[in-house]
Order: structure tokens, then C-alpha cells, then sequence
């Protein structure tokens, strides 16, 4: 008998469009996690909603850059917003069961500093957002138009000379 293991994500993909800008190129780690929330007493409200006593966040370690199109200045340029996010972990365009997309909404609650030691090659920053509900779990749909590393893939079959074109 042969066994399958299951798909697997690896750190070579990313898909991550907060607000209609998506941000991969400039991330180095992007996890979509969960905490226990502090938020005092938990109601029957609260659990028939559920997710009771739960916080739903992104982690993201992403290059520094004073770039007006990186990340670290969409962060300073859209602090105090809710906006809506999704999320592909495997890097693809289009969810489907295996490759599912997260989608939902997160505040931008501040900005992050600058810098860094001596004789880096270059400078990174940490950062929280966190999401305002539960995400969502998308497995089927159209694809996320100019998003992700598919986005800017290229493809010889637009070309009668074999010259890579723009694809999306």
C-alpha cells in the first residue's frame, strides 16, 4: 500500500493583498496566527459566535525600505485603517480546496521604526496587524487580479521568438 502525505507550503510562495496592494515582495516571514484574546469575560454571545477567547493576527518580518511603493511606507501611509486582506500562503492567484485562500479585514494600528546595527547588509522590521473577525476560508472563486508571485511571472508561450512576456 502507498501512502500520500499531504500538501505541503513552502517558503517560496506568498500571496498577501492588504487594502488592494498586495505586499509579498517585500516580506521575509508572513504567518497568520492565533492567540488566546485579552479581553476579560467570555459571554454565551461570545461562544455561540465563536472563536471565543480568540485573537486572529498576522506576523510579517519584511525588508525596511523608504521606497514610496514598499511595505514599511504603506504600513506609515494607512495607520488608524480597516481594510480588507487576502491571504495565500502557497502563493497562488486562484484558491482551490488544496491551495484555500483567508480573507477578512485588518487594522493598521501603528507605525514601525527604522534602522538597524553596524554593517548589516540590510535592515528588516517586525510587525502585528491584526485582523477584526475570524478569517474566512476560501476554496474556490476567481482569481485575485495582480496578485502574488503569479503576477509577476513570465512566460515564454506569449512569444513567437521565445522571449519571455509579461503573464498573468
Amino acid at each position: 500500500m502507498a501512502y500520500k502525505s499531504s500538501e505541503r507550503i513552502y517558503g517560496t510562495g506568498l500571496l498577501l493583498k492588504i487594502g488592494g496592494q498586495d505586499h509579498w515582495a517585500d516580506c521575509t516571514k508572513c504567518e497568520l496566527s492565533t492567540r488566546k484574546a485579552d479581553k476579560g469575560t467570555t459571554t454565551f454571545a461570545d461562544a455561540a459566535n465563536g472563536d471565543a477567547g480568540q485573537e486572529w493576527y498576522f506576523a510579517i518580518t519584511a525588508v525596511q525600505s523608504t521606497d514610496p511603493n514598499s511595505f514599511w511606507s504603506w504600513i506609515w501611509d494607512h495607520v488608524g485603517e480597516e481594510l480588507e486582506y487576502v491571504y495565500a500562503p502557497h502563493g497562488n492567484a486562484t484558491p482551490s480546496p488544496s491551495k484555500p485562500h483567508f480573507t477578512g479585514k485588518v487594522k493598521i494600528e501603528s507605525r514601525e521604526g527604522l534602522g538597524g546595527g553596524a554593517g548589516s547588509e540590510s535592515y528588516d522590521f517586525e510587525t502585528e496587524i491584526p485582523c477584526t473577525g475570524t478569517p474566512t476560508k476560501v476554496t474556490s472563486g476567481s482569481a485575485v487580479e495582480g496578485a502574488g508571485m503569479e503576477a509577476g511571472k513570465t512566460s515564454t508561450s506569449g512569444s513567437a521568438s521565445g522571449t519571455p512576456t509579461s503573464g498573468k
